[in-house]
Order: C-alpha cells, then sequence, then structure tokens
C-alpha cells in the first residue's frame, strides 16, 4: 500500500479550488458597467438593476482545469484573493465578470487518509 502510495501520490493531491460568482453578458458593455454596479452591490443583484441584462451563477469548489481558459487566467491570477473582482472576461459563452468568494489551498492527502482506497483499488 505504501509503495503504491508513493508510486502515485499525483492521484492523492487536489488543486486549488475556487468558489466564484460570475455574470454573464452578451455585451462588453454591459459586462462593464456590471463592474461598476458591482462595487457597491451583490452580483446577484445586478441583473435586475440593469433590466434583466446578464445572468448570475455561482460556482462551488471549482479547480481552474474546468473553466475556459481565459476566466481560469483572470479567477486564478495570483493577485486575485477572496472577495476580488476579476473581469469582464470574454469567452466563447459571452462576457464574464467573476467574483472569487473563496480559496480553498492545496491538499495532498496523507497514506493514513488514503489507505482505505488504495486498499480497495488493489
Amino acid at each position: 500500500i505504501a509503495a503504491f502510495f508513493e508510486q502515485n501520490k499525483d492521484r492523492f493531491q487536489t488543486g486549488e479550488q475556487r468558489t466564484l460568482s460570475q455574470l454573464v453578458f452578451d455585451r462588453e458593455a454591459d459586462a462593464r458597467k456590471a463592474l461598476a454596479l458591482a462595487r457597491t452591490i451583490p452580483l446577484p443583484e445586478i441583473p435586475g438593476r440593469m433590466n434583466g441584462a446578464g445572468s448570475f451563477t455561482s460556482l462551488e469548489g471549482l479547480d481552474r482545469r474546468v473553466l475556459p481558459e481565459a476566466l481560469a487566467s483572470a479567477a486564478y491570477a495570483p493577485d486575485v484573493k477572496a472577495g476580488s473582482l476579476a473581469g469582464p472576461v470574454k469567452t466563447p459563452l459571452g462576457w464574464h465578470l467573476v467574483k472569487v468568494e473563496s480559496i480553498t489551498p492545496p491538499r495532498a492527502r496523507t497514506l493514513a487518509d488514503a489507505r482505505e482506497d488504495i486498499r480497495r483499488e488493489l
């Protein structure tokens, strides 16, 4: 079990995860207007203040690999901390404004944590 764990340590690690709130707009101008509003009101309230422009989504516990590259680069930039806004960012889905709600650091499981999983696999 210990040898398997040592040979496969990368399988027992999780990368940094972030919980994001985002607004997505069809037009860059709307995303820029939302950015100004986001400094004074919560993101979920913005579409109502903009006559329904944009849609709000909360994305929990995301690894950057599941996001479009442009969005991942903005949300995972080194200077973006919990509570920070990033964007507007253009992806194939539209113009995104993202707020990083929380950051969970990478975590490596110990052999003791992984022992039962390894035992079942072997």
